[in-house]
């Protein structure tokens, strides 16, 4: 990850489609962790900017059990 920014990110498929579950820690507001699920390829690239879901942390810890979390859900 070259983003300091990016706590972590997974490319999970589920029901044929291809979902990008992203966590980082936002450089603009309040030090907010957030967690987000978007469209997308087989690489990582997002084809659609509309958040499927958005979850939020307070630090750190939370953020990376709460993506491990969503990862784990939208991974059946």
């Amino acid at each position: 990850m070259n983003n300091p920014n990016v706590v972590k990110q997974a490319v999970v498929e589920r029901d044929g489609k291809k979902y990008l579950v992203s966590t980082v820690l936002p450089p603009f507001g309040p030090s907010i962790y957030e967690t987000m699920v978007f469209l997308c390829d087989a690489n990582g690239n997002v084809t659609d900017w509309s958040e499927i879901l958005v979850k939020h942390y307070n630090n750190r810890t939370d953020a990376v059990n709460g993506h491990n979390e969503v990862e784990y859900y939208w991974h059946p």
